[in-house]
């Protein structure tokens, strides 16, 4: 399953520019007829009273108006430009149907470069190597560093970038506290720290911030306090629910709409649901005008019989036409796509998928109500399948070193279905391991091991090197899990399902051996008298199994002593330091495997005499 989000963005800026002007003349006419008809009538005696009743005056005939421009362009400009710029986005959580999608986060960040040098150098005082770590980058625009947007994963941040960043800042701590330390402390260079300090506290605080929101708006989705994402059919289907007699459900379309879960199974079916919002905006600005200019002459003549008679106007002159427009048309168009599509290839997987919105960026958050799962199995689902891994016997004490270590273990299988498990070793080098008689070299596969069954196997331990103790992990896993991340690393094994024993195999260590060493060691004789400067002599041993196994790491080893005696006597006396104590070279063994110790010979007699070193050791 996996979630997507697209964005595509085009702007787009239009110029228009015209002109174009006229000169031309003109011309107009008008005729026709008039006429004037009055109509009186008097009354009375002696005096007579007239009254209009009747009074008529028009015009009959054609009348023609013709403004007619008779005119060559003067001159005409037009041009149009247009610029367009699209940018289109589109993001996407992987999309292998065979692992769980994880949170995904576009920020913009500041990218560092730094290089990591580790620095072997010989300490003359120990006679050994010394390492140390330098950890260099800077800030500035002259660092090489660059500000990018960055595309991280939930786990990215947690498992690679803020431990990357702690651990740089534990060195920058280290670094300026040697800075202060100096005698003349430069301050130019511990601000340049400082800064550096401040920005990876920076870095890590703002990180964290990005988690706890993550986690926080979650644990909201989990518990439903954030808005669900409905309509998750089309209406057309809803439109079509029936009841369980196969009715038509008039009133369960409006019901379906709440719906914000979704249950699939795996198989390699899919539900994809994905929602698009367009917005186009336009805006127009410039300057436009125009000019009209008009002159001329006109006349009218009349000839009339009494009042009624024909007419004639006529007219003309000169026009000038002119105009003009300069305008700017911006637009932009935005479309934003956002969706995801849930998908499982295991036949058998069950999922119960709620999903809703995030307050402020409005993305998808699922959350897994319910379920079943497994290769691998997801949070929230129930584990199909479910390996365990008990110890039940293993040795009390350190076993002879040519026999082997017996471990007794169950294995188990707690789901409630069969499943292909298999028992394996790690950590594990210089040992032979064996499963009830047959080399356990890699793995060894439990094919179709019933539900709710249990195992008991014996497993062998001997050794194959010259080591006496070995620590290592007997675990018991799911087959798919391995075969399908493991092995091609895609997913972390911290994530199987798995179950792991902790076990050391100890055996009964030989004592440590110890043989001459400088001048002791070529001439195999030595000789004490008055050229000795003073009444120390120098006594040089060594390890020859250095540096495999050191005097140190042998437990049992209690001392390597220096002893003396003279020649024919048969006990043998314990060699002493200046101080009194004995010559014990077993804690002075450098990392080569060699130790040096100044006997004090002054209350010796003179004489002949042998020495010998030995180790002491205690008793099996």
């Amino acid at each position: 399953s996996y979630s997507f989000y697209e964005s595509s963005q085009s702007s787009i800026t239009i110029t228009h520019k015209d002109f174009a002007a006229y000169d031309g003349v003109y011309a107009k006419g008008n005729l026709g007829i008039n006429w004037n008809v009055e109509s009186t009538t008097c009354i009375g005696l002696g005096a007579s009273t007239c009254i209009e009743v009747a009074a008529l005056e028009g015009t009959l005939g054609a009348e023609v108006d013709s403004n007619q421009v008779s005119a060559k362009i003067k001159s005409s400009a037009n041009t149009d430009s247009s610029l367009t710029l699209t940018l289109s986005f589109s993001l996407s959580t992987s999309q292998d149907s065979g692992l769980p999608s994880g949170h995904l986060f576009v920020t913009p960040a500041l990218t560092v470069k730094f290089s990591e040098t580790r620095v072997i150098s010989y300490n003359e005082s120990k006679c050994g190597a010394d390492e140390d770590t330098i950890i260099t980058w800077a800030l500035g625009k002259d660092s090489g560093n660059l500000k990018s947007f960055t595309l991280k994963a939930y786990s990215d941040i947690t498992d690679s970038e803020i431990p990357t960043l702690e651990k740089n800042l534990a060195f920058a701590l280290d670094e300026i506290a040697a800075q202060k330390a100096e005698d003349t402390p430069d301050t130019e260079l511990i601000n340049r720290t400082q800064e550096r300090i401040d920005k990876l506290h920076e870095g890590i605080s703002a990180w964290k911030n990005v988690l706890n929101y993550t986690d926080m708006t979650l644990e909201q989705a989990a518990n439903g306090e954030l808005e669900t994402l409905g309509q998750l059919m089309p209406d057309d289907l809803m439109n079509k629910a029936r009841n369980l007699d196969m009715s038509l459900a008039e009133d369960a379309p409006a019901a379906l709409k709440t719906y914000d879960t979704i249950s699939f199974t795996g198989g390699g079916h899919a539900y994809e649901y994905s929602e698009t919002q367009d917005s186009d905006t336009s805006s127009t600005s410039g300057t436009a005008s125009s000019d009209n200019l008009q002159a001329g002459l006109e006349f009218e003549g009349k000839a009339r019989i009494t009042t009624i008679g024909p007419w004639i106007m006529a007219g003309g002159g000169f026009q000038h036409q002119a105009s003009g427009s300069n305008t700017t048309t911006k637009g932009k168009e935005s479309s934003r796509t956002r969706g995801f599509v849930l998908q499982d290839d295991d036949g058998g997987d069950k999922f119960v998928v709620r999903v809703a919105r995030d307050p402020i960026f409005d993305t998808f958050i699922f959350t897994t109500v319910a379920g079943s799962s497994k290769c691998p199995h997801e949070d929230g689902t129930y584990a199909r399948e479910q390996p365990q891994i008990t110890l039940i016997e293993q040795p009390a004490s350190p076993v002879m070193p040519n026999e082997a270590a017996v471990f007794k273990v169950l294995l188990v299988n707690a789901a409630n279905e069969p499943g292909q498990y298999e028992l394996f070793t790690r950590d594990l080098e210089g040992a032979n391991v064996r499963l009830n008689g047959a080399t356990l070299f890699t793995t060894r596969l439990f094919e179709q091991m019933p539900a709710y069954s249990q195992y008991e196997q014996t497993i062998y331990v001997t050794r194959d090197d010259s080591k006496y103790s070995y620590d290592f992990k007997l675990g018991f896993r799911s087959s798919c899990d391995r075969q399908s991340f493991l092995v091609t690393g895609t997913w972390p094994p911290s994530q199987f399902q798995s179950e792991e024993l902790s076990l050391s195999a100890s055996f009964l260590e030989a004592c440590s051996v110890v043989d001459w060493a400088g001048d002791l060691k070529r001439e195999q004789a030595f000789t004490v008298n008055s050229d000795l400067e003073s009444n120390l002599m120098e006594v040089k041993v060594a390890n020859p199994e250095a540096p495999e196994r050191s005097w140190a790491s042998n437990d049992r080893l209690n001392s390597v002593v220096l002893e003396y005696r003279r020649q024919g006597d048969h006990s043998w006396r314990s060699a002493r330091l200046d101080n009194g104590s004995l010559v014990d070279f077993s804690s002075h063994e450098s990392s080569y495997g060699f130790a040096s110790l100044f006997w004090d010979v002054a209350s010796i007699p003179d004489g002949d005499y042998e020495i010998r070193a030995s180790t002491l050791c205690q008793p099996a």
